[in-house]
């Protein structure tokens, strides 16, 4: 009788799973917020604009409190985590701050 090893198989779906898991790994932006506003969040990082994708999902901070996205204000200063999704970042989080 013939037996098929079963640890290539294994392996494969374990580094599938892994590089799937790479991709969708959140990167962190700091910069000034450009604008907000229609479901964008526009930054500007490394002297470059950056727009972020918004949705229900993100969780929007302003000065450590809850907020909606039109509560962020040109020139707040914002840490962006988020996602790559083909051509667009989605935001997941946006902890905004007043510059002071």
């Amino acid at each position: 009788m013939y037996r098929r090893p079963i640890l290539p198989p294994l392996v494969a779906m374990f580094l599938t799973l892994l590089l799937a898991t790479a991709a969708q790994a959140r990167t962190d932006f700091d910069g000034s917020v450009l604008n907000a506003g229609e479901g964008q969040l526009v930054l500007l990082v490394s002297e470059e604009p950056q727009t972020f994708m918004v949705n229900g999902d993100t969780r929007i901070t302003v000065d450590g409190q809850e907020a909606a996205l039109a509560d962020v204000m040109t020139g707040h200063l914002a840490t962006v985590s988020a996602e790559h999704d083909g051509d667009h970042w989605i935001a997941k989080s946006i902890a905004a701050h007043a510059v002071k």
